[in-house]
């Protein structure tokens, strides 16, 4: 691969591009050139810490074979380097000189490895090497060095060097761990970046640029992320804010957020998370007269801290030591006899009428609501099963026991039961007006056709022959009595159609 003349400079520029750099030379040496070789990992490679044994025992987590702990698992190795310097008479006479490098070898491994590049040479003296040693290094790194599917780090102790051909950055685990971590996700994201993925939301292939990736590790399309967050933030259930994966629950960092949002939706994101919060914490009031955030205590008492007020935080009164808290009914009836005292003022009344306002909402909520056993948000059902899930911060619970629940098991196994009587004779009312034999019109003339898929009679109104069946909902046709899937083609001139309008 090199040409004796330029050893090879060309050559390996053209093969290894940034991996291949020419270093500044001086009057007294030779140029020299560095070649960063980016070794074969298996899929996998489990890195370990060789711990020294105690007196005491072992490590906790410690195999007692080995005395290892895992450490992390990798897919990339940062890159071996080798420094090399050819002289004058290279490759006819001498090798060149050369050094490794790198962080996660000790230097008895480089050493280990600076032999085998020498093995190489004495195999085939007076040939150029340079690009022999990169691709051995590169394909028989770990597989020299008895490497296989695991990487153990060791701390070593003697600093003398033996071998003035390597140089290893290797100090302690706890400093090169973390470095092989961090360029192990450098490199993940570069491929990423650079490959074609499918978005599971909208099965669109896109360049990696144009994904959003999650700490979750899944990821989207940037379109698709925008407008799910777009229409959390505009409906306001930024509860639901979560990686759109259907079986992932991990919240979207602040930071992705920011960059999905406009500057005005992510104030409201940041504005309603705030609220939500304060909502769902069972400790947190609002002053009924200042709307300040106020902190109740164990009795239920709060000052706040603006007006000055102290209240009753489940009435939102003023505070009654040692009394009941007074019923919105008996509160409701002070207020409208307030209401038509002759002395009270506009805006007074006006006060009065929305706390009034209040009051009724809240014996509404009372009577008819349940509480979210998760944030205690007041949940209302209108129909439908006894499976709630509440808007507020998306808890599944029962509607009849108060109960937070995930599938449908409480059902099965419980007293509790997933429909309500009332709610089937509603849905059967329902059914019952849908499935009902249609009543003819006055004044014309009915031919009756049994449906060829339920049997049922159907009234052929005019000349029309496409019925609809009153019971099945299935389409057929009054001539020829079959099933009609799609008018255009079932009807028509040609011959072997049946005309959609006869007179019988």
């Amino acid at each position: 691969m090199e040409k004796k003349g330029s050893n090879g400079v060309l050559a390996l520029q053209a093969i290894y591009e940034e991996n291949f750099v020419i270093l500044e030379a001086n009057e007294r040496e030779d140029q020299a050139y560095m070649i960063a070789i980016h070794v074969e990992v298996p899929s996998v490679l489990d890195v370990f810490v060789k711990l020294p044994i105690q007196s005491e025992g072992l490590r906790v987590g410690t195999s007692v074979a080995t005395e290892r702990i895992r450490a992390c698992t990798l897919h990339y190795l940062p890159p071996l380097r080798l420094i090399y310097r050819p002289p004058a008479y290279y490759p006819s006479h001498c090798p060149p000189s050369f050094v490794l490098s790198t962080n996660w070898l000790s230097e008895d491994e480089l050493s280990k490895l600076c032999k085998g590049l020498d093995g190489l040479w004495n195999e085939q003296v007076g040939n150029v090497v340079i690009y022999t040693w990169a691709e051995w290094l590169q394909t028989n790194c770990l597989q020299h060095l008895e490497i296989s599917n695991e990487l153990v780090l060791e701390t070593h102790h003697d600093w003398k060097r033996h071998e003035t051909r390597v140089f290893s950055g290797f100090s302690t685990p706890d400093m090169v761990i973390p470095a092989l971590m961090r360029y192990n996700e450098e490199q993940k994201t570069n491929y990423f970046l650079q490959s074609l993925h499918t978005c599971c939301i909208c099965f669109t292939e896109h360049s990696g640029k144009d994904f959003v990736r999650l700490p979750c590790t899944h990821f989207f399309c940037i379109e698709c992320m925008q407008q799910f967050s777009r229409v959390n933030v505009k409906e306001g259930t930024v509860k639901n804010l979560f990686c759109p994966d259907t079986t992932c629950k991990s919240s979207i960092p602040p930071a992705i957020l920011k960059q999905l949002l406009e500057h005005d939706e992510y104030v409201r994101w940041e504005t309603l998370l705030l609220q939500k919060t304060l909502e769902s914490m069972v400790d947190v009031v609002y002053c009924p007269r200042c709307e300040t955030i106020c902190i109740e205590d164990a009795d239920h008492h709060v000052q706040c801290t603006v007006c000055l007020f102290n209240f009753c935080s489940l009435c939102k009164g003023p505070r009654h030591v040692g009394q009941h808290c007074m019923s919105p009914e008996a509160r409701l009836r002070i207020l409208e006899a307030r209401e038509q005292g002759l002395n009270s003022g506009e805006d007074r009344r006006k006060k009065e009428q929305d706390y009034v306002n209040e009051l009724l909402n809240l014996k509404y909520m009372k009577d008819t609501a349940k509480q979210c056993p998760s944030c205690k948000m007041a949940i209302s059902k209108v129909e439908g099963c006894n499976k709630v899930t509440c808007g507020n911060c998306g808890q599944y619970f029962c509607y009849k026991c108060n109960q937070a629940i995930k599938g449908y098991e409480h059902y099965r196994e419980g007293a509790c039961i997933l429909f309500d009587d009332e709610e089937v004779q509603r849905w059967e009312m329902v059914m019952n007006a849908v499935r009902a034999p249609p009543i003819p019109r006055e004044g014309v003339e009915l031919h009756w056709r049994n449906c060829p898929n339920c049997r049922q009679e159907n009234p052929k109104e005019g000349n029309n022959n496409h019925i609809l069946c009153w019971s099945c909902q299935q389409h057929f046709c009054a001539l020829c009595r079959k099933m009609v899937r799609r008018s255009a083609d079932h009807y028509g001139s040609a011959a072997n159609k049946c005309k959609q309008h006869t007179a019988d």
